[in-house]
């Protein structure tokens, strides 16, 4: 969020940035509520909260921006194969479904799935050692070296089986728009392991945190 942020005031002199670091500044925090980071705040409103890139940013700022996508996904002719999820799984499912030459498309919230909050991988074959982003942006690059369509920061909302056999499969999506397809990868991987109890969802973001070393300092000292 922060080399985001200091990209976008570099290119748009309209643009201006202030990072403040939590931990050294508990007053600030205190004042604001702030109870995880990153927290963006524009123009003294909070704006968002969570890792976040450049497309994600510009996107929440362009407030007709969901509506056109919607439009433009739901205008899409129907895949042969389309995989729901972008991290690992996904990505080599689109690869092997590129490679046997038919129409493959990729919808996925946040290309590289939870591997980008990682930042520590030594658990992968053949790579001693690498960053969530990093592995991330190689499977990107990989998947876009064959012909597959990648609809990034679309969230699937509900699946709608074909009606008859042979027929298309549909997703509908948050923003929503829909895509269709003869056959669906459902790849939608892992998440932050939860414990189910009242609150849980309502003050995520807001006291209940999943990251110690990122939102760990705010509550330093209390």
């Amino acid at each position: 969020v922060v080399q985001a942020l200091n990209l976008m005031a570099v290119l748009n002199p309209n643009i201006r940035h202030v990072a403040i670091d939590g931990a050294l500044f508990q007053e600030e925090v205190t004042i604001r509520q702030v109870m995880s980071v990153p927290s963006i705040y524009l123009n003294g409103e909070l704006f968002g909260q969570g890792r976040m890139g450049e497309e994600e940013i510009v996107a929440k700022l362009d407030t007709g921006a969901s509506a056109r996508d919607a439009e433009k996904l739901s205008a899409k002719d129907a895949f042969d194969v389309l995989v729901v999820g972008g991290g690992p799984a996904g990505a080599a499912a689109a690869i092997y479904a590129a490679r046997k030459g038919i129409r493959t498309g990729v919808a996925a919230e946040r290309f590289g799935g939870q591997v980008l909050d990682t930042m520590a991988i030594e658990n992968f074959i053949s790579v001693n050692e690498t960053e969530g982003p990093k592995l991330a942006r190689a499977l990107e690059n990989h998947v876009r070296e064959y012909d597959v369509d990648i609809m990034n920061l679309q969230r699937a909302a509900q699946l709608i089986p074909a009606s008859s056999e042979g027929g298309l499969h549909e997703i509908k999506l948050e923003n929503g728009g829909s895509l269709k397809a003869k056959t669906l990868i459902l790849a939608t991987g892992a998440r932050w392991r939860e414990m189910n109890v009242p609150g849980e969802q309502e003050y995520r973001g807001r006291g209940v945190a999943y990251c110690p070393h990122c939102d760990g300092p705010l509550f330093k000292g209390k």
